[in-house]
């Protein structure tokens, strides 16, 4: 597996079969727009500047919530995480299980996490 982090948020996962990306930026951040096709976009929450899906050739299955998902030989599990300060918004911590590996994204984690998270 080679992990790459391209600026913001956004970091790629890519596997000897696939390639999973986490929370695309847009055209407006100043980095170059990533138009690759991906097997997965997982979306860890509602902020516009990493939603830009739309520059994307093939996003692949986009995944913007918890729960658990498959995407080919690719595991994905997703718990709901809340701020710190209530008026912000909820996120998503994605872990993904690929190649006998666990990778887990906690996205704008501001808090410690509970025992079920």
């Amino acid at each position: 597996m080679l992990i790459t982090w391209h600026g913001q948020g956004a970091v790629q996962l890519k596997l000897k079969d696939a390639t999973v990306l986490i929370d695309p930026y847009n055209k407006d951040s100043g980095l170059v727009a990533m138009r690759k096709p991906f097997s997965a976009i997982l979306l860890t929450h509602g902020a516009k500047d990493q939603e830009n899906i739309k520059s994307i050739k093939e996003p692949g299955v986009v995944i913007e919530s918890a729960g658990e998902y498959e995407v080919g030989e690719i595991g994905i599990e997703g718990s709901e995480s809340n701020f710190e300060k209530p008026e912000d918004s909820k996120q998503v911590i994605y872990t993904v299980h690929a190649e006998e590996l666990n990778i887990c994204h906690l996205a704008d984690l501001d808090h410690e996490l509970s025992d079920k998270q």
